[in-house]
């Protein structure tokens, strides 16, 4: 039987993104933790290239660079975000057993009804707006 690890919270740009508990102890507490620390020191950052529109959130529960105007550091930044995005993802999936699009489709949805106005949202079918 495996064993289950504590509640687990991620934090990000628009607040809470989520409470996952009891996930698989592939996700260990300290790398949660690593985690979540990693989510909440990104988000200023990412809040403000969301608001310029460099960035938008995709409807896969990733973030998407949109502007030829970011620079490395921001790609860099969002490549962070979206790495951690889908370990938690993953081991949603795995509990649940799911996949991880799943998890993560499912999550963009969540994600484009907590997003601050003026953020880039892809609704399902592909297309970008402000909301």
């Amino acid at each position: 039987m495996k064993k289950m690890c504590q509640t687990v919270f991620i934090a990000a740009a628009a607040g809470l993104i989520g409470c996952f508990s009891f996930l698989p102890c592939e996700l260990h507490a300290q790398s949660a933790q690593q985690i979540k620390a990693n989510m909440k020191n990104r988000a200023p950052a990412l809040d403000k290239l969301k608001a310029q529109g460099i960035i938008g959130e995709g409807n896969t529960g990733f973030l998407v660079v949109l502007q030829k105007t970011a620079s490395p550091d921001d790609v860099k930044l969002v490549e962070a975000e979206n790495a951690d995005r889908k370990l938690v993802y993953k081991a949603i999936a795995k509990k649940e057993g799911t996949t991880v699009e799943l998890v993560g489709s499912r999550r963009a949805l969540q994600i484009h009804e907590i997003a601050k106005a003026g953020t880039m949202i892809q609704d399902e079918k592909g297309a970008w707006s402000k909301k």
